[in-house]
């Protein structure tokens, strides 16, 4: 549960860091957005809890907690939005787990994704809390033996078994297949303690008699083994281009979205836990639209909202856009998952060009 919650949640702070930054958001707003929900991922009492919680629950149960963990903060997503960004979060972390060479890989991408958002903050009693889960999550799962970290592994592949979200970055760098599973890479170190990949043992009574190597075709992949769990949204290591056009409104925030209490105890207890934003006068709540058709729920006036254009490209894009959207709208009805998979793809286009 650990390693899911925080390995995910790291994902998606890296996606509102991006947008954020992408259209022109006051920089005070975007760090009060992080910080926020840094101290809501990792303050004592959350961080305690999910450490006692043992076993991974459903996919609902998590965009649930995950729901309440975004809004803990001054920003605001609709519905719609934060399904998208709930995709893209599962999507990252599913791809970055499976091309991870053994189990123990996992704690390493961990401690990555951990560096790379204390980097987006600085104020130490932040800092300070990702460094204590930091701390913990190695006294955890360090002294673990391969066989329960594989065990971990595989509980983590079941949960990510039937997401198969296609992402442009992904397909773009051929590590995504079109039907939306993640190509196997085989340019990784290799797995503790095991032989080179391509080695040929021959045994005869208990001895090895011969052996042999054949080089297996590598893929060629977009990331160095070293840079698992980095922030692959950062403009510095990719060649995202932040939208110029932005656009600003004064719509209203709608109502928390109520779930069913059919979820794990567990997880209700977490989502308890992360409670509510805390009020501050020189920070107004300001609403975040990731798609520009996103519809808005309910009106609730007072609230200014910061609506984002993702789709604002150039003149040729937006045209070929329309007419792809248009062919969506027809199939909607009938072919609902496949749209949910084209409109992520609108997404990751908008940050990487």
């Amino acid at each position: 549960m650990p390693l899911l919650i925080f390995n995910m949640g790291s994902e998606m702070l890296y996606i509102i860091s991006a947008r954020l930054e992408a259209q022109r958001i006051p920089s005070q707003k975007c760090v009060k957005v992080l910080e926020d929900l840094i101290r809501s991922m990792h303050k004592k009492q959350f961080r305690d809890e999910l450490f006692q919680t043992r076993n991974v629950p459903n996919s609902f149960a998590v965009r649930q907690l995950f729901d309440r963990l975004v809004h803990s903060s001054i920003m605001r997503l609709n519905v719609s939005s934060m399904d998208k960004l709930y995709d893209l979060m599962r999507m990252g972390f599913k791809y970055q787990m499976l091309r991870c060479s053994s189990a123990d890989e996992l704690l390493q991408v961990t401690a990555t994704h951990l560096d790379g958002i204390q980097r987006l903050v600085a104020t130490a009693d932040v800092c300070e809390l990702i460094t204590e889960t930091k701390a913990l999550m190695l006294q955890t799962y360090t002294p673990m033996r391969p066989a329960s970290l594989f065990a971990i592994k595989q509980e983590l592949c079941r949960f990510f078994q039937d997401v198969r979200i296609r992402v442009s970055l992904l397909l773009e760098k051929g590590l995504q297949k079109p039907d939306g599973s993640i190509a196997i890479c085989l340019d990784r170190p290799d797995a503790t303690g095991s032989l080179p990949a391509g080695t040929i043992q021959y045994f005869d009574d208990d001895e090895m008699k011969q052996d042999g190597f054949f080089m297996i075709p590598r893929h060629v992949g977009f990331y160095t083994p070293d840079q698992l769990g980095t922030n692959m949204y950062a403009k510095p290591k990719s060649d995202f281009d932040t939208s110029d056009k932005k656009v600003v409104t004064y719509d209203t925030l709608p109502s928390p979205k109520q779930y069913d209490t059919t979820a794990l105890d567990g997880i209700n207890l977490l989502a308890s836990l992360i409670g509510a934003p805390i009020a501050s006068p020189e920070m107004k709540p300001f609403r975040v639209s990731l798609f520009d058709d996103c519809k808005e729920e309910e009106k609730i006036e007072s609230v200014p909202t910061v609506r984002i254009d993702a789709q604002s490209m150039s003149a040729d894009y937006k045209q070929s856009t329309s007419e792809i959207a248009r062919c969506f709208d027809a199939k909607a009805i009938s072919d609902s998952k496949s749209t949910e998979m084209d409109d992520l793809i609108s997404l990751m286009d908008s940050v990487s060009k």
